[in-house]
């Protein structure tokens, strides 16, 4: 058994009454499965009436929420008798152009500072429709912006898309102010997963073996397809073929993380001689 294994059999979820009872068992229980997509395009909408059975409209969303009935979805369900075809042609683009949605949340939820997009209220979603897609979608999720911050880099300086054809630079004045870690994760822009390298490194860290800084306290990181020379592979972080993005993700940020008072790396093409 792996370590990881081993310590996740040492943890129990149970009610606080039942802290101390050392003969409890949780009991079992298990959620139907979620209907199956079909073969009518509308599978995400047949799945979102199914869990809306379990799970009740927030009062905030309420009004939102209502303006489906005139498409057949209500809390008790899908209608089977709708969508007629004008609305079926209608919910089919907006399955479609939803992804991208989410994707422009970026221009109107989030702000840049230094070239990094930061999505920042995170602590409280409320209404804030394209904010919640943009965590769920581009960010994959995450916690509150005072465990964690978490700005988004996909262009270098110049504002040229982040490519493997090119070497970049990251030049930190100073290691990022957190009061746990932070870190450096490159993930591929088509698909949104880690890219896969020779040397099976997807991050870079405060926990970077031997990370050598400057007098002044400041250090570089590369992001390049080649592994840098002068002793620099600690700090190099390979890169795909195409066009990647990265995710610099500060734990328990401090203070000038939070007001904005910190100033993130720039990402500069590095040319080539």
């Amino acid at each position: 058994m792996s370590p990881v294994h081993l310590l996740q059999k040492g943890f129990t979820l149970r009610p606080l009454l039942q802290m101390n009872n050392p003969q409890y068992q949780a009991p079992s229980q298990a959620l139907p499965p979620l209907l199956e997509m079909g073969k009518d395009g509308l599978g995400f909408d047949h799945q979102l009436a199914a869990v809306l059975k379990e799970n009740a409209v927030p009062a905030r969303d309420a009004a939102l929420f209502g303006q489906f009935a005139r498409i057949g979805l209500t809390e008790k369900g899908l209608d089977p008798r709708r969508p007629v075809a004008p609305q079926r042609q209608g919910l089919l683009k907006a399955l479609a152009d939803g992804p991208k949605v989410a994707v422009s949340a970026l221009a109107s939820s989030t702000v840049q500072r230094n070239g990094w997009d930061w999505a920042t209220g995170l602590d409280h979603f409320c209404t804030d429709y394209p904010l919640r897609a943009l965590v769920s979608g581009p960010y994959l999720g995450g916690q509150g912006e005072k465990e964690a911050m978490c700005p988004l880099r996909s262009t270098d300086a110049s504002g040229e898309q982040l490519h493997g054809d090119k070497s970049y630079v990251l030049h930190f004045p100073c290691t990022p102010p957190t009061d746990a870690f932070w870190s450096l994760t490159l993930y591929n822009a088509v698909d949104k997963m880690l890219v896969h390298n020779e040397i099976g490194r997807y991050k870079l860290g405060s926990d970077i073996p031997g990370l050598k800084v400057a007098a002044d306290g400041s250090f570089d990181l590369y992001v390049q397809r080649e592994m840098p020379t002068g002793g620099m592979s600690t700090k190099w972080m390979p890169t795909p073929a195409g066009p990647f993005y990265l995710l610099l993700r500060l734990y328990q940020p401090q203070e000038s993380v939070l007001s904005g008072g910190y100033v993130l790396p720039q990402v500069e093409a590095i040319t080539q001689q």
